[in-house]
């Protein structure tokens, strides 16, 4: 044993395949197709929207906007997590999370979720579909929110402002 080096199994797999298996670098190197990024995205949302807690939601969404880059994280799938944080606001029982869900909300007004072009050609309007989809899911959300706080969108669907 005099001569033998003993190396942890960790480290012979990184020789053996000569990339760090540990360094995020290898994760974004490594080659993903469209289905597996729109799994990773759909996986997420569905953790931050089904989690046992707000505040467990809300560690999933911080991890998420913090950690993950692109081409797991676009314009869109922020939208997605944003949604599902106000979902789960909305059915909380407790005041803070529906506090928070206020400037969620203003968050999501002010990245355009309620503002609908419809001067588009076929081509945006196919890029645009998923994100329809999202508009409504976080109109319908946010209602809630801005009823018990007695606010609204305003005309032009960017901020909120009081309801008379």
């Amino acid at each position: 044993m005099h001569g033998v080096k003993v190396v942890p199994e960790k480290h012979q797999r990184q020789q053996r395949h000569r990339h760090p298996l540990d360094k995020v670098e290898y994760y974004l190197e490594a080659r993903v197709s469209p289905m597996d990024i729109s799994a990773f995205r759909d996986a997420t949302t569905s953790m931050v929207r089904y989690a046992p807690h707000p505040r467990d939601a809300l560690v999933y969404a911080k991890f998420f906007m913090a950690q993950i880059s692109p081409p797991l994280r676009n314009e869109h799938s922020e939208l997605c997590i944003l949604t599902a944080l106000i979902y789960v606001y909305v059915n909380s029982k407790e005041m803070e999370y529906l506090e928070r869900g206020v400037d969620s909300i203003e968050l999501g007004l002010e990245r355009g979720l309620l503002i609908r072009s419809t001067h588009m050609n076929v081509n945006q309007l196919f890029l645009r579909e998923g994100f329809e989809r999202t508009s409504g899911i976080f109109s319908t959300v946010a209602r809630k929110i801005l009823k018990r706080n007695k606010l609204k969108a305003s005309e032009d669907r960017s901020s909120m402002v009081p309801f008379v």
